[in-house]
């Protein structure tokens, strides 16, 4: 009787992944830029509640409508990076988000805090599916499975590492806590931007084929891909 091969650990898969050029620079951006989204996550809400001074049910309307904003930009993002050089999009997109993130500290009404939270959610899931089609270029089978889940690792990890330096936002409580907190964030998220720039030209959609003319019976000319 034959035991199979223990599965790697996911240190393990992320060590491996160093190897590869892609997935190293997705993954060191990751490790750094998710860092911030891990403390934008742990404060928003107390933010908005006890900074911005929303009511409840304003700061729901933020978050809901960000979300919903979120699900359309994704979309666009996955279309866009068909479209254009997707390691150019990624890093504009990544650095939209880490200011998107900074501006939270300018909030200080509903009508703000929505443009503000509804620009963020889409840049931010616009990124995430570019992101996802740089993936699915640069690897196919199980290797395009196996960065997947060593992404998804890391980010878990990094989100992690940002709710506890989010805490200490808590743990003081002050309105300049918080905002020194969300530029942080939003430093953490432009400080990952350096390592995209490492991406290979290849992880982009290739150039379309001009059209070629063929004659056909009659003598007349059509074109052809």
């Amino acid at each position: 009787m034959t035991t199979a091969p223990p599965r790697p650990s996911s240190l393990s898969r992320v060590l491996d992944s160093l190897a590869d050029p892609v997935l190293r620079a997705l993954v060191v951006a990751t490790l750094i830029g998710r860092v911030g989204r891990g403390i934008f996550l742990t404060v928003t809400v107390l933010y908005f509640t006890f900074v911005v001074g929303l009511p409840a049910h304003e700061v729901a309307l933020v978050l809901t409508l960000a979300s919903a904003a979120g699900v359309l930009s994704s979309f666009t993002g996955g279309w866009l990076a068909d479209r254009v050089p997707a390691r150019r999009l990624l890093i504009g997109l990544s650095i939209a988000d880490g200011l998107g993130l900074i501006a939270y500290v300018f909030a200080s009404d509903l009508a703000t805090a929505l443009v503000i939270a509804v620009a963020v959610g889409a840049v931010d899931q616009a990124a995430n599916s570019t992101r996802s089609a740089i993936i699915a270029r640069a690897f196919t089978g199980e290797a395009r499975v196996g960065a997947r889940a060593t992404l998804r690792a890391v980010t878990n990890v990094s989100i992690a590492v940002g709710s506890g330096i989010g805490a200490l936002a808590l743990v003081l409580g002050t309105p300049e806590a918080y905002r020194a907190t969300i530029v942080i964030a939003g430093a953490a998220s432009l400080l990952g931007v350096t390592q995209l720039v490492r991406l290979p030209r290849s992880v982009d959609a290739p150039a379309p084929r001009a059209a070629e003319p063929v004659s056909t019976a009659t003598g007349s000319t059509d074109a052809a891909a």
